[in-house]
């Protein structure tokens, strides 16, 4: 396949690649570029796309490793803005995409330890007798609701405490 001839005739359709054209998101007109494409290129429209999509991720990849191994990412600015032909793909540094993967990283831990902790409380047994009483808890007045809460802290109180025979609270 020619990629010289392929990136020409994708740059001058910024819909295809720039999401912030207005028809980026019409399906049926880049569909129809695609196709387009594919004939002036003389493949079908899936092996374009595909070479397209590999151009460009390894193009981004590229660039990404050679900002990180010279280490003038770190000192530039936010982001960059990189220009091949009529083709604009945005390139953040590393010091941006670092923060995100440490953001990312962050949030992932901070799942995995909120249903490690369902977990627990799933096997906890006190904890689910505690849920048990909820149900029957909702269906009491307000009054009934604070005596009974008043009557289970008693309870508690004095099984912990000691005021009672330890036997009977």
């Amino acid at each position: 396949m020619n990629v010289e001839l392929l990136v020409s005739l994708v740059s001058e359709h910024k819909e295809l690649y720039d999401k912030r054209d207005s028809d980026y998101k019409n399906l049926d007109k880049r569909e129809l570029l695609w196709r387009g494409i594919a004939d002036q290129i003389g493949f079908y429209v899936e092996e374009v796309r595909q070479k397209w999509k590999s151009l460009r991720d390894t193009y981004t990849r590229k660039k990404y490793e050679d900002d990180c191994r010279s280490g003038k990412a770190a000192k530039k600015q936010e982001a960059m803005e990189v220009y091949e032909g009529d083709v604009n793909i945005p390139i953040h540094s590393c010091v941006t995409r670092k923060s995100e993967r440490r953001k990312k990283e962050e949030c992932r831990r901070e799942k995995e330890e909120c249903r490690e902790q369902r977990r627990v409380q799933q096997n906890d047994n006190n904890y689910l007798f505690g849920l048990g009483l909820i149900p029957t808890l909702r269906r009491l007045s307000p009054a009934l609701q604070s005596l009974f809460k008043l009557k289970i802290h008693q309870l508690l109180h004095d099984a912990e405490f000691g005021h009672k025979n330890d036997d009977t609270f």
